[in-house]
């Protein structure tokens, strides 16, 4: 699994609902998730092989927690060995530069 991918599964047990490459339809929390996170959808149509800079956009279920949430998403990707940032604003996303590459998912058997 890529570092992403990692991220996305592991941020549930922090209370955070994570969908890549979907949009916020397709997010399904569970009760008591402060928040919730993805990549857009059309994110994955301007997506060329090499280094590239992803957005991940970010919610809060909770009145004034969305702070809480982004600074949880930025701890959980570096902890997977991104290089995330973001600017503190509630209104920006959190920015993630990646090296693009292809990738096959092993053949069970």
């Amino acid at each position: 699994m890529d570092r992403l991918g990692a991220t996305f599964e592991e941020l549930p047990e922090h209370g955070i609902a994570a969908v890549q490459f979907a949009d916020w339809a397709s997010l399904d929390p569970e009760d008591g998730d402060i928040g919730g996170v993805m990549t857009a959808d059309q994110a994955i149509d301007r997506l060329e092989l090499g280094e590239i800079e992803l957005a991940i956009y970010f919610t809060s279920f909770e009145d004034g927690r969305e702070a809480e949430v982004a600074r949880t998403v930025v701890d959980t990707l570096k902890n997977n060995g991104l290089n995330a940032s973001w600017d503190g604003s509630v209104d920006s996303a959190i920015m993630v530069p990646l090296l693009w590459r292809p990738h096959i998912e092993p053949l069970e058997g």
